[in-house]
């Protein structure tokens, strides 16, 4: 495997991000019709050391049971970490402004992240790229 050293400097990665979101919908059986929207999230990451400067100052704020202080660190990070959207290869691109598709903008991202079902659905994804290969695999050229 070969790995481009300016994408692993920049820590620059890709991660296909399956939000699963309620509609107005109900089945046969009564239950909540959920809708998929398919998309790839782009990311980066912060070196080791910001993490583990990161990771004591969330530990401070635990012990210190400052829960909202800790949310709100634990929230910074993803704010920091998703930096980007694009179409999912082999979907429909889902967020749509009138008939168009969003475009991917400061006040977009936001605005996804703003959204509970997709938010974790981009936690997810991060979170299992930085523990999986995802970012060795999008990292070659």
């Amino acid at each position: 495997m070969k790995f481009q050293l300016t994408a692993l400097k920049q820590q620059l990665f890709k991660a296909a991000i399956c939000a699963r979101i309620p509609t107005d919908q109900i089945d046969a059986k009564g239950n909540t019709v959920f809708g998929e929207a398919n998309f790839v999230g782009l990311f980066k990451t912060q070196p080791i050391s910001f993490a583990r400067e990161q990771f004591e100052q969330l530990e401070v704020l635990r012990e210190s049971g400052d829960t909202k202080g800790a949310l709100a660190l634990a929230a910074k990070q993803l704010d920091d970490a998703f930096i980007g959207f694009e179409k999912h290869p082999a979907h429909d691109f889902p967020f749509l402004d009138g008939d168009e598709p969003i475009t991917c903008t400061p006040d977009s991202i936001k605005a996804l992240l703003d959204i509970k079902e997709v938010r974790e659905a981009i936690q997810d994804a991060f979170n299992t790229a930085r523990s999986g290969d995802v970012l060795a695999k999008n990292s070659k050229k």
